[in-house]
């Protein structure tokens, strides 16, 4: 049968990482030297037909949009408000078509009681198993133009509302590895993030500890704190309160989609836009004294924008992305959090331009490892490649794993604290 064999990777994505494609199974050490697409990130019978066939739909418009307007561009990528709509809700469905996403197997995550304290409530099917609710649920975002039409859609779900929300809250980045001589690695993931540092850390406040597992506690309580401290300038105040509201659904620093083996969507946390946005600086006069993420500056300005008209949104809405040529050690981060994050399955172009991410990866001690490239490295040693342990991937390694808090973050993570405690 024409659909039965299922890419959860689409393999238009698959072929800018090369016509034939390196492959590595965490799981079982298996190692595919430039093999067909074909067969790679896919699965028999994942999907039903009809979905299969609304993918596809999506997909070529996606392709042509990379092809013509972001993977040709070397300085500059100019799309539509249009294209930006487009962009989030692809890579909406590129996470939740994974058969290992949580869409998959757990009916709702957090999203429930949220939006129901909003006053959304969903459709709600009887006797609709997990899995067919994942497939509605993929079916309303693709039939949705923006979030109006997926709120207001007939068979709309609590999980289809949190995610594109949280999509449509972030902006978009273009970031480029080719100067760096570093590739990106291509995973069965659907989706990488990286948290700010204070997620998963213990906290002593009091006397008592505090174990987050959940909020990115550094960027919401400077952004609360600010609310606060400003509550008698009604502009600024009414701006972070926006800002809260804005980084609700958004659980992350960004996250990441790779198109090809040398360029990368992410798509951030508005925070983000404290630092540059000259609209957010004209308000707050002022750029944050944190900084939550392992990147550089550079990599995180956003975007700059054409209005149609000032104070409405239009289709034709225009948005200018300089691409950014992240440094080795921005490469290196991003494909360790990706090494971290495989399912199974991770694909390569090159081995010879993926060696120092995994040398980094390789240094990381056993207990802080998700996953085993040993097999991989085992392979590649055998074919020439070196894996020095030199002073500068060891402190690229503690960046990884190590992390530390000024005064003024810790202000701030207690100002957190403080109010989620009393809420």
């Amino acid at each position: 049968m024409a659909y039965s064999n299922n890419h959860y990777v689409p393999q238009f994505i698959q072929r800018r990482f090369g016509d034939k494609i390196n492959r590595y199974n965490v799981q079982t050490g298996e190692i595919k030297v430039k093999g067909s697409i074909l067969n790679a990130f896919s699965g028999k019978n994942i999907y039903p037909e009809w979905l299969e066939h609304m993918f596809s739909e999506l997909e070529a418009k996606m392709a042509t949009l990379i092809d013509k307007k972001i993977l040709n561009a070397d300085k500059v990528v100019t799309i539509t408000r249009e294209d930006n709509l487009l962009i989030k809700k692809f890579f909406t469905i590129a996470m939740l078509r994974v058969p290992e996403s949580s869409l998959f197997t757990i009916k709702h995550l957090d999203t429930e009681e949220r939006l129901k304290m909003k006053g959304f409530k969903e459709v709600a099917v009887k006797n609709e198993s997990t899995l067919e609710y994942a497939f509605r649920t993929l079916k309303v975002i693709l039939e949705s133009k923006n979030i109006e039409d997926l709120y207001n859609h007939p068979q709309v779900t609590y999980e289809a509302c949190n995610w594109l929300s949280l999509f449509y809250n972030c902006y978009v980045s273009i970031w480029d590895s080719e100067k760096s001589k570093e590739d990106f690695i291509i995973t069965d993931n659907g989706m990488n993030c990286e948290h700010d540092k204070t997620r998963f850390l213990t906290f002593h406040f009091d006397g008592k500890n505090y174990e987050n597992k959940k909020d990115e506690m550094l960027k919401r309580g400077y952004v609360m704190k600010k609310f606060l401290d400003n509550k008698d300038d009604k502009t600024k105040a009414r701006f972070y309160y926006t800002m809260v509201q804005k980084m609700e659904y958004v659980h992350a620093n960004y996250y990441l989609f790779a198109v090809s083996n040398t360029r990368t969507i992410a798509l951030i946390n508005p925070f983000y836009r404290l630092y540059d946005d000259p609209t957010c600086l004209a308000i707050t006069k002022e750029v944050p004294n944190v900084w939550p993420t392992l990147l550089s500056r550079e990599a995180m300005e956003c975007n700059t924008q054409t209005y149609q008209k000032i104070g409405e949104y239009n289709d034709s809405d225009l948005f200018h992305y300089k691409v950014k040529d992240l440094s080795l050690d921005d490469v290196i981060i991003l494909n360790n959090m990706m090494l971290d994050r495989v399912y199974c399955w991770m694909g390569f172009n090159d081995s010879s331009k993926i060696i120092r991410s995994l040398n980094v990866y390789s240094m990381i001690k056993k207990e802080f490892q998700r996953k085993n490239y040993d097999k991989l490295i085992e392979y590649l040693y055998r074919l020439g490649y070196d894996f020095p342990k030199t002073q500068k991937y060891a402190a690229l390694t503690d960046k990884l794993t190590s992390f530390s808090f000024t005064e003024d973050e810790m202000k701030y993570i207690r100002c957190f604290y403080d109010l989620i405690q009393h809420n």
